[in-house]
């Protein structure tokens, strides 16, 4: 198989996953009904950015690191998600995206620059959140995706998160508390 098709087949699944309905009560946390918009080439751009990022992060780990444990590796998935929110949250609200991503941060102390009762609803999301990682990693374990080449399977796994980060801001009332 492919990396795109390995690619592809991670984030389909992690995106099934995340959808809410009757086979996802555990894990599904999106719906697809958008209620805040952002301009399609401001979107395409964003999520280009942001793949360089995950793609300079993963050579980063790469570099330093043996391959993610599945502790370290739901730890940045959670990390990507944060970090993608508040750029998009920031992007939809009008205010500059200065948001920056450092390979140590997510195993310190972090929190994403966002009002109070947004971080509250990724919070309450960050359950299934988390189990939407898990099961996404024991599925590239069961289709042996799993190697020292990071590209090919973790790199997919944080673009999810990624994905799923913006779609969640794009979904959620910003003004509800």
């Amino acid at each position: 198989m492919a990396n795109k098709e390995i690619a592809a087949d991670i984030i389909n699944y992690g995106q099934g996953l995340a959808m809410f309905g009757p086979t996802n009560l555990n894990t599904g946390f999106l719906t697809r009904v958008y209620l805040n918009k952002i301009d399609k080439d401001e979107a395409k751009g964003f999520a280009m950015q942001s793949e360089y990022i995950i793609r300079e992060l993963v050579k980063q780990w790469a570099a330093s690191s043996d391959a993610p444990d599945d502790y370290e590796c739901r730890v940045l998935f959670q990390y990507i998600f944060d970090k993608v929110a508040e750029a998009t949250y920031k992007t939809i609200v009008g205010k500059k995206v200065d948001t920056e991503f450092n390979l140590n941060e997510p195993f310190e102390y972090h929190e994403p620059d966002l009002p109070e009762n947004i971080q509250q609803k990724i919070t309450n999301a960050v359950p299934r959140i988390v189990d939407v990682a898990s099961q996404v990693l024991q599925h590239i374990d069961d289709k042996g995706y799993r190697t020292d080449d990071l590209e090919n399977w973790f790199l997919p796994y944080l673009i999810l998160s990624s994905g799923l980060a913006m779609q969640f801001i794009l979904e959620m009332d910003l003004y509800d508390d």
